[in-house]
């Protein structure tokens, strides 16, 4: 009976070590099949749509987020749940407060995004990078129950949404936090730690394999000195007031038109974004408020736009994320917000 025991506690090891093993392994399949989704859609929104269009002033560029909100519309009249929601599918999906995240109506999903933000539509492709990520990682799960414990469920989903952050911010830390701090407001989901490192570093290398590492923001800082440390503070207080106003009127536009048809809350929009757009044209000579907002953050980090122009851009970026929120389109908040 001595005997038996240690080879008993030596096969419950070597069981751990081996789960350990297949944990991951799938952390690194969630992580590799996330960052190619993540750069296909980061090349064909950025590279083949609105990265051309950003910088022209043709007349008729702000007219195009009408046509991605309409198609987003009908795209998600193709799924089920009929959703627009991305970072919100994985925290519902984490609490188990809402359907699970069903990888049939990931393809609809993920081009409502494509048509809302390559077109024009003033959102950032964080959220279809995390949906991406943690429906690979929900679909993993549920494809091999039986290589996870209950008490290691969500793990995988986790993991998804951590590469998903990690491939599009091309920062494997950040993605590894936000994932692990999103589902909760004072707590953080340690036991997806270990799959997250390795699904969040297996995402950043294929996606920096295949868009490069060039970095979103190549701006040169000089010291800093104690004036500049003093402006910060002025600034960072100004951008949580700024930000709060944003919350508050991005869920007013939302209740507003929340009882109106989805083609005619996409039409509406698309007339608001286009107003923005003109008046971008106006103002820049480029629809800057508009698509994702690089283009208007690297101008604004190297000083090339006057701090009326700022405030111009500030106001009308607002009204264009709120514009496009409201009004059926599928992305992130996260780079307006950045913006």
């Amino acid at each position: 009976m001595a005997k038996a025991i240690p080879i008993i506690l030596l096969r419950v090891a070597e069981s751990r070590v081996h789960r350990f093993h297949i944990w991951i392994a799938l952390a690194v399949m969630v992580g590799i099949s996330t960052g190619l989704v993540v750069a296909g859609v980061h090349f064909v929104v950025e590279t083949l749509l609105w990265e051309p269009l950003d910088a022209r002033s043709d007349w008729w560029i702000p007219l195009l987020p009408m046509v991605g909100l309409v198609l987003a519309v009908y795209l998600v009249r193709l799924t089920r749940s009929r959703s627009t929601d991305t970072t919100e599918e994985y925290i519902e999906a984490f609490h188990g407060t809402g359907s699970p995240i069903r990888m049939r109506e990931v393809p609809a999903r993920l081009l409502a995004s494509i048509s809302t933000i390559g077109l024009g539509g003033s959102m950032g492709l964080e959220g279809p990078s995390i949906y991406s990520g943690s429906a690979i990682g929900d679909w993993a799960e549920r494809r091999y129950p039986k290589l996870l414990r209950a008490e290691h469920a969500k793990v995988l989903l986790v993991a998804g949404a951590a590469a998903g952050v990690s491939a599009i911010f091309k920062a494997p830390l950040t993605g590894i936090v936000f994932a692990l701090e999103v589902p909760y407001r004072d707590d953080l989901a340690r036991r997806a730690l270990i799959p997250a490192v390795f699904a969040s570093t297996s995402s950043y290398l294929v996606f920096a394999g295949l868009q490069g590492t060039r970095p979103f923001f190549p701006v040169h800082v000089a010291g800093l000195s104690y004036s500049d440390l003093l402006v910060s503070v002025g600034v960072g207080v100004f951008a949580g007031l700024a930000a709060r106003a944003f919350v508050w009127f991005t869920k007013a536009i939302r209740a507003l038109e929340h009882h109106w048809p989805p083609v005619i809350r996409a039409a509406t929009g698309g007339i608001v974004l286009a107003a923005v757009g003109y008046i971008c044209l106006h103002l820049f000579h480029s629809p800057l408020a508009l698509g994702p907002g690089y283009r208007g953050m690297l101008l604004a980090a190297r000083g090339q736009l006057s701090l009326g122009l700022l405030c111009a851009l500030l106001v009308l970026k607002m009204v264009a994320t709120a514009a496009t929120a409201g009004s059926e389109g599928v992305g992130g908040l996260f780079f307006p917000s950045a913006m």
